[in-house]
This record gives C-alpha cells, sequence and structure tokens, in this order.
C-alpha cells in the first residue's frame, strides 16, 4: 500500500514537472531571446535547469541531441558564459554546429557576433571554409573578413590553397584577404597569379601585391600593360603609384628594356609619381623609336605640372610625330606664364615647326600678352606659322590684330578665307576699320561679305557709321550694308537719313532692300515733297518685290501724282500678274487717279497680259463686271 502511494506521488510530481516544462521553457526562452537579463532571468535560469534535471530523470540526457541543449544553454547563459559554450559546441565538430555559429554572426546584439567571430577563429580549416562562403552575403561579409584579417598567418595555407580554386570569384576572394593579411610569405603564390586567366582576379591579385608591398614584384605587374585592356592598365599604373619612390628603379628599367606596351605604362606610372629624379629617364625616353611612347612620356611630363620639365617639352616640339607636338604645346601652355620668357624667345627660332608650336602654346595659354608677338608672325615667311597665327588671333579675339589681319587679307592667296574668318569673329569691334579700308573690287567684296557674315553683331557698329562714319564713302558702304543684312533694326536710321542730299539715295535703295517692314516708311516719305520724298519716290519706282504688289495698288488713289507715278513703274514692270488687281482698284477711283491706273494697263507690254485686258475691256457679263459703265467706256477709250 505503502509503495502504490509512493508511486503515485512521484507520476503527479512527474506530470507537474511536464506542464510546468511545456507551459513556460518556450516562455522562458522567448525572455532570453529578447535580451531581458536581470535577477528574474537569474532565477528562470536556475529553475530551468532544475526543470532539464528533474524532466531528464535517470539515464535521459544520453537520448536527448546534445546540440540542442547547448543551444538553449547559449541562449540562457550570461555574458560570461556563452564562449565556453560556443567551445563545446566546436568540440562536437558537426555541421549543425558550424551553421549555428555561422547564424549568430546575423545575430542583433554585437557582442554575440563578436563571440562568434572568436569561437570561428578556433574553427580551423572546415570553419575558414565556411567564413569564406559567407563573404558572399553583404550581411555579414565584412564579419567573415574580419575572421581572417584577424587570424593573420594561421589563415595562409587556406587562403593559398584557395588561390588555385577552379572558381575565379574564390581566387579572387583569397588574394583580396591575403591582401589584407599583408604577410610576404604569400607574395610568390600571389605573383604566381598574375597570369590567371579572368580579369578580375588579376585586378585582386595586382591590388594584394601592392599590399603585401614588395616592389620585387612590380615587375611582373608591368608585364600587365600587354594587356589591350585599357581599365586594368590604369590598375597597374595605380600600383606603381602605390610603391612610390619604390618603384622607380623597377620602371626606368621598363622604359628601357619593356616592349612598347611596358614602356608607355611605364612612361604613365612615372608621371603618376611625379618624382623629380625620374625626369631624366623621361628625357630619354623621347628619343625611342615608338611614337606612342614618345606620346606617353609628353603626357607623363605634363602630368608633373612643373617648369623643371620644360626642357624636355621643348625638345618634344621638334617630334616628327603630330600628336606629340600637340601634347607637348598643350603642357607648355599649362605651364605658361612661369616659361613665358621661354616661349617667347623660341617664337623666333629657324625652325618654323618650333615658331608654329610656340604659337600654339601661346594660343592654349590664352594669355593676351603674347598677341604682339602673334602678330608679328602674320608676316612670317613660312605659310604654317602664319596660318598657326591666324587661328591664335581667332581664338584671342584682341582688337589689336584688327589692321595687321586686314592687310593680310589683301595679299594672302593661301588663306585669305581664315583671315575673313578672323576678322569676322572679331565682330562689331572690326566694322569700322573694315568700312574705312579701300582696295580694289576683290578686297571689297571679301570686305563685305565679312561684315554681312556678322550679321547682327555689325548692325550697331553700321548703324554708328552710316550716321556719323568718317567721309562719305564710308557712310555710302555703311548704309549700303545695312540694306544687304535687311534688318527690321535699320528702318528707323535709314528712314532718318532720307533727307541727307549725300546719303539719302542710298538711304532710299537700301529701304527698298529691307523690303516689306520698310514699306511705311518710304510710302510716308514718298507723299510728301522735299528731298526725302525725292529719294523715296526713286527707290519706289525701282523696286520689285512681288509681296508689295498690293501695297502699290493701294497706293494708286494717293493724291501725290509723284507718288503714284512712282508706284506705276513697278507694277508696268510686273506685267500680267498684276492686271486683275489693278482693273479691280479702279472701281474705286476717280479723275487722275483712274486715269494713271488706265495709263497702267495700257503701258503693259507683257503678252501674257493680253487675255486679262481684253477680259476687262469685254467683260462676258457686264453685270460682274468690277467698273461701272462709263468706267469701263473711258476704259475702252
Amino acid at each position: 500500500m505503502d509503495c502504490e502511494v509512493t508511486r503515485m506521488k512521484r507520476y503527479t510530481n512527474m506530470g507537474f514537472l511536464a506542464i510546468i516544462r511545456r507551459a513556460f521553457l518556450p516562455l522562458l526562452c522567448a525572455v532570453m531571446m529578447t535580451g531581458l537579463v536581470g535577477i528574474g532571468v537569474v532565477k528562470a535560469r536556475k529553475a530551468m535547469a532544475a526543470v532539464e534535471d528533474a524532466s531528464a530523470g535517470p539515464g535521459f540526457s544520453g537520448s536527448r541531441p546534445r546540440l540542442e541543449v547547448l543551444e538553449r544553454r547559449f541562449y540562457l547563459a550570461s555574458e560570461e558564459e556563452r564562449s565556453p559554450v560556443l567551445d563545446e559546441m566546436r568540440k562536437l565538430g558537426t555541421d549543425d554546429a558550424l551553421d549555428f555559429t555561422m547564424d549568430l554572426l546575423r545575430y542583433p546584439d554585437i557582442k554575440v557576433r563578436r563571440e562568434a567571430v572568436d569561437a570561428l577563429k578556433k574553427w580551423g580549416p572546415e570553419g575558414y571554409k565556411a567564413v569564406f562562403g559567407g563573404m558572399t552575403d553583404p550581411e555579414i561579409d565584412w564579419l567573415c573578413e574580419t575572421v581572417f584579417v584577424e587570424l593573420g598567418p594561421a589563415a595562409l595555407p587556406f587562403l593559398i590553397d584557395q588561390l588555385g580554386h577552379s572558381r575565379p570569384d574564390h581566387r579572387g576572394r583569397a588574394a583580396y584577404l591575403l591582401g589584407k593579411i599583408k604577410d610576404r610569405r604569400a607574395t610568390g603564390p600571389l605573383y604566381s597569379r598574375l597570369k590567371d586567366p579572368d580579369r578580375d582576379v588579376r585586378i585582386q591579385v595586382v591590388q594584394a601585391l601592392c599590399e603585401q608591398g614588395d616592389e620585387r614584384s612590380l615587375e611582373g605587374i608591368l608585364d600587365l600593360f600587354e594587356s589591350e585592356d585599357a581599365g586594368l592598365a590604369d590598375f597597374v599604373i595605380k600600383a606603381a603609384e602605390k610603391f612610390g619612390p619604390r618603384a622607380v628603379p623597377t620602371l626606368r628599367a621598363a622604359l628601357k628594356k619593356g616592349s612598347v606596351k611596358i614602356r608607355s605604362g611605364a612612361a604613365l606610372a612615372i608621371g603618376r609619381i611625379r618624382l623629380p629624379g625620374a625626369l631624366p629617364s623621361l628625357f630619354d625616353a623621347l628619343e625611342d623609336p615608338d611614337a606612342g611612347v614618345r606620346r606617353s612620356v609628353v603626357k607623363a611630363l605634363d602630368s608633373y605640372h612643373n617648369v623643371s620639365t620644360a626642357r624636355g617639352l621643348f625638345l618634344a616640339l621638334h617630334d616628327p610625330d603630330l600628336e606629340v607636338q600637340d601634347y607637348a604645346t598643350t603642357a607648355l601652355a599649362r605651364l605658361y606664364p612661369g616659361i613665358s620668357q621661354a616661349l617667347m624667345e623660341r617664337i623666333r627660332d629657324e625652325d618654323p615647326g618650333i615658331r608654329k608650336n610656340v604659337i600654339a602654346a601661346f594660343r592654349k595659354a590664352g594669355d593676351k600678352e603674347a598677341v604682339p608677338l602673334i602678330i608679328r608672325a602674320l608676316d612670317d615667311p613660312d605659310p604654317d606659322v602664319r596660318m598657326f597665327a591666324v587661328t591664335a588671333l581667332i581664338e584671342l579675339k584682341d582688337p589689336r590684330s584688327i589692321q595687321s589681319l586686314i592687310a593680310r587679307m589683301k595679299i594672302e592667296d593661301t588663306m585669305g578665307w581664315l583671315v575673313s574668318y578672323a576678322l569676322m569673329e572679331l565682330g562689331e569691334v572690326a566694322v569700322e576699320a573694315l568700312l574705312k579700308e579701300t582696295g580694289d573690287d576683290s578686297f571689297c567684296l571679301t570686305r563685305n561679305l565679312v561684315i554681312l557674315q556678322m550679321g547682327e553683331r555689325a548692325l550697331g557698329a553700321l548703324h554708328e557709321r552710316a550716321r556719323n562714319g568718317e567721309g562719305t564713302a564710308v557712310r555710302y558702304n555703311a548704309i549700303a550694308l545695312l540694306g544687304e543684312l535687311g534688318s527690321p533694326e535699320s528702318v528707323t536710321v535709314l528712314e532718318e537719313l532720307l533727307r541727307y542730299e549725300e546719303v539719302g539715295w542710298v538711304a532710299a535703295n537700301a529701304l527698298g532692300n529691307v523690303g516689306e517692314p520698310a514699306w511705311e516708311a518710304l510710302s510716308s516719305a514718298a507723299a510728301r515733297e522735299g528731298v526725302a520724298g525725292d529719294n523715296a519716290r526713286h527707290a519706289i519706282s525701282r523696286l520689285c518685290d512681288p509681296k508689295l504688289y498690293l501695297e502699290f495698288v493701294e497706293a494708286l488713289d494717293s493724291d501725290h501724282a509723284g507718288f503714284r507715278r512712282a508706284v506705276a513703274e513697278p507694277l508696268v514692270a510686273a506685267g500680267g500678274a498684276v492686271v486683275p488687281l489693278v482693273v479691280e482698284k479702279m472701281a474705286q477711283l476717280e479723275g487722275p487717279q483712274f486715269s494713271d491706273a488706265v495709263e497702267i494697263i495700257c503701258r503693259i507690254q507683257d503678252q501674257k497680259a493680253v487675255p486679262a485686258i481684253s477680259r476687262a475691256l469685254f467683260p462676258e457679263n457686264r453685270e460682274l463686271s468690277f467698273l461701272r459703265t462709263e468706267q469701263l467706256q473711258q476704259l475702252r477709250q
């Protein structure tokens, strides 16, 4: 009986413990996961341990997975106790235990992540493999990198082995980590991967070797210039820049013995380092037989941005390759005004090629202090030098060059068009000088074309010269050109000038050339007496603009007989095209106005006008005729 009671109590206690375990264990775990640490948690941990021990009973721990127990212990452990738990997991050595430790790298608490890093450092090759693979996860890649960096030399065997992996991403990642560890023992294995078939791997290897800091590897790095990949070449140049002064001996040797591509790349790399002690090697390389190498050398000299490079750049001005010359002039222009005196002396060099390139350097420098020298070069015996001088003056746009350019335009045979363009580019400031200048018909035609090509830029100067020009010829030219330009902005100026006997007739003709926008000014003046009226009527009588036919016909009812006679001339010249318009207008006219209109019809000699005149004289349906009976009879007579 007593045994039965004892057994019942034991079952009851076990059931009670089971209820506690099932109800409170998940809750306690959740509390620990949220980081609520305190006295209550400590008590709960002790209670939980008691529950585990009680529920397990004799022999229970052997049937329960060890990892699951360690996981729960980790979540319930204090900061001091977590690392030992992770050590126990590591001793299990299972994939699940490794996965659990790797997952902790994503844990919200940075302290837990740090503990996971420390634990993974102890895992050995299998752990390294997992951490290495974790670097592909952007969330934990930096922590995985931390593992290898802190392992340092201990990780070398694993990473060197990965350099030979079949997958390029593995090889590139291994090279990157070896660069971070900076152990010189990895230099040889890295050096052997410089010929890796994958471009990205080669880039990582170059960067890793730079981190290693052994300049002896630079010779192999320079071999990558043989690649056609411009981006890779830039990485090589940056690598040389990282080695700094220690790279110079290797680069100097490459300038003399390497292939064309290596020599070019070495020159650019020296330019990137910019050590004054390397300049003699660059100066010597200006004698390289390959033009591409010499171009790279000049670019390297340009990158120094120092007058100490001037000697080499002046040598490059003699180079037979035009691109080398151009690079040299650009570099010299960047050094201006530091070498201004040297350039000014060289503009008198016996070699026309030097004179030409010095002018180009002045042009690129954009300094107008050199303009007098460039102007003198307009008379250089060499046509190429003169052409470069004109081109420089086009860009500098200095008014001091106007008279010399005009003089050159009169005598230049081979590039008169370029001189004309230079004057045109000067714009308004050149207009007055051009108007004053005289010459043969060819020069005058060219001069006028230059001004006309300026367009609106010339209007201001032309308006001023038309009003106040020195001498009648200047005013004539200005007014005539305003008519050729035909700008409505000139109408007011030209209208003012109609009253002057000397230039009024030219202004009237110019208004006629302006056309429709100038008609109001012309017609208003033509209806008045005086010099302005005479000039306006004379100009109107010579017009032949079809756009003004309606305006001419409307003027037939003017009270001014001279105005009517003036518009009659272009109407007669128009012939049959205006007969219907004139006949229609007759219906509104009486007396002298009607007679003048009839006279226009009578004077038209155009055979094409005969049908139109016949229909006007003998309309098939008299009721549809524009004219009244007495007007029609008068027209027939």
